[in-house]
């Protein structure tokens, strides 16, 4: 990673206004090399999820780096259950 990616660390559950607070800094990074700090997850929403799943689309569709970094046992498993683990980890954005 280069001192050009920005990093957001996620709490361990997100609630509504955690997921508001990531797309305010998802929205202003557009374009900005992205990873996401998932060490201290214990659970991932659906929301949540869904949120970084699409953003990650919307970042490779750009040619940009978005990233989850460090994921937890707790985050694998959340994005494993709701079906997102799989395409994220075969397209690059889990390390």
């Amino acid at each position: 990673m280069t001192a050009d990616c920005a990093i957001y660390e996620l709490p361990p559950v997100m609630k509504l206004e955690d997921c508001e607070k990531l797309h305010g800094f998802l929205h202003e990074r557009r374009g900005q090399a992205v990873a996401l700090g998932c060490g201290s997850v214990d659970r991932m929403t659906g929301l949540a999820a869904q949120m970084i799943f699409f953003a990650h689309r919307k970042w490779s569709s750009d040619g940009v780096s978005f990233t989850l970094r460090d994921p937890s046992g707790g985050c694998l498993e959340s994005l494993t259950t709701l079906g997102l683990a799989a395409p994220l980890s075969d397209e690059g954005a889990i390390v």
